[in-house]
């Protein structure tokens, strides 16, 4: 049976201990310090080369001989990999495609996966690192498995992993745009898509308060949708014999503990990238020791247009100064050193199109039917 991902790396850490040691210093380094970040990072790098590898019973029996050359030849070294990409669109509601991480300039239209019986062309997404498998009528949740890749000679087959839950959060630059990029950090609004059998764990988290959400969407008979889902607490707890997915759940819940910017209240526009004029947002910041500076910024001009001394962690600050439309940087700094950045934009009310939508309010919801 294949082993999850804490047992793999309990597996690297007792390794890690021993005298002489297989692992580089470097590893070591990073599993024996303190920094949590860093240690998640490279615990997922870890279990991600261990599910690439093929372990045939040859294969164990050269490691268990001591003979590591062979290794390489369990990775599968022609095969991409994807992972969930969510569109959220407030009158069209939920759709999903794939994304691909792609070497460096490696993209070609003439790449092609077969998916359905149909063939899919890949779309550039984000630069020339990734590209959009997009079927027509969306990617089916919960579609696994390897599928063929057509239009070059480097790469076989395109490798979705089987996943109970994605942990997806919106990409600052793009509208109603969802990807698994980074860990969460304290007080941040993710979007949840969760098989229906983790579902009742998730709902038991959020009556112990450890988890929260604005609203539960049931996507269909499998999936369901923890809209704003947001964790409150890193105590939460599984038991030792309970299912994998749900410690990998718990795993991804973990907080990041780098410095960062949240960006709340206010009245946000549909797609919830950009706030309405004169009701502007608030803004806090997380994991930083000592006070700093906020410091926002028009783009179009990069000229400052407010600025606040002395901001501490988890105390949410309104912008005392009315901003014009536009796209604006948010800065955290200490001196002349820089801790986090974010942007938003402020938006007329004009730009909002015609057709009945929910508007999220830090009171509450109102229910917006004709554009101002």
């Amino acid at each position: 049976m294949a082993w999850d991902r804490d047992d793999v790396i309990d597996v690297i850490y007792a390794e890690a201990q021993r005298t002489p040691c297989g692992l580089s210093a470097h590893i070591i380094r990073i599993l024996t310090n303190k920094d949590k970040d860093r240690i998640n990072d490279l615990s997922d790098a870890i279990f991600r080369v261990y599910q690439e590898i093929n372990w045939d019973l040859d294969l164990l029996r050269d490691l268990l001989n001591g003979r590591t050359s062979t290794l390489s030849r369990g990775l599968s070294t022609n095969v991409l990999r994807g992972e969930l990409v969510c569109f959220f669109d407030p009158i069209e509601g939920f759709d999903f495609a794939v994304r691909v991480k792609l070497p460096e300039n490696d993209f070609s239209e003439n790449l092609h996966v077969s998916y359905k019986g149909s063939k899919c062309s890949m779309q550039p997404f984000n630069g020339l690192h990734w590209a959009l498998v997009a079927p027509a009528n969306g990617w089916v949740l919960g579609d696994h498995g390897l599928f063929d890749v057509e239009g070059t000679s480097e790469w076989k087959s395109l490798s979705v992993p089987n996943r109970q839950f994605w942990v997806l959060k919106q990409r600052e630059e793009s509208l109603g745009v969802f990807t698994a990029d980074g860990s969460l950090i304290a007080g941040e609004e993710a979007l949840l898509i969760c098989a229906a059998s983790i579902e009742p764990a998730v709902e038991d988290w959020g009556n112990l308060g450890q988890v929260d959400w604005d609203k539960k969407i049931r996507l269909n008979n499998e999936w369901f949708a923890f809209w704003k889902f947001t964790v409150l607490s890193e105590d939460i707890q599984v038991a030792k014999d309970g299912p994998a997915e749900l410690h990998d759940l718990v795993t991804a819940c973990k907080h990041s503990h780098v410095p960062a910017i949240i960006i709340s209240g206010g009245l946000k526009e549909p797609t919830g990238i950009g706030w309405l004029l004169s009701a502007q947002p608030e803004i806090s910041v997380t994991n930083i020791n000592h006070s700093a500076r906020l410091v926002v910024t028009s783009i179009q001009d990069n000229m400052p247009v407010w600025e606040l001394n002395d901001v501490e962690s988890g105390i949410k600050y309104p912008i005392e100064h009315q901003l014009d439309p536009g796209l604006y940087s948010l800065q955290i700094k200490q001196g002349q050193q820089t801790l986090a950045r974010k942007s938003f934009k402020i938006l007329k009310w004009d730009s909002l199109s015609a057709g009945e939508c929910d508007i999220s309010v830090a009171q509450g919801t109102w229910l917006l039917r004709e554009p101002v």
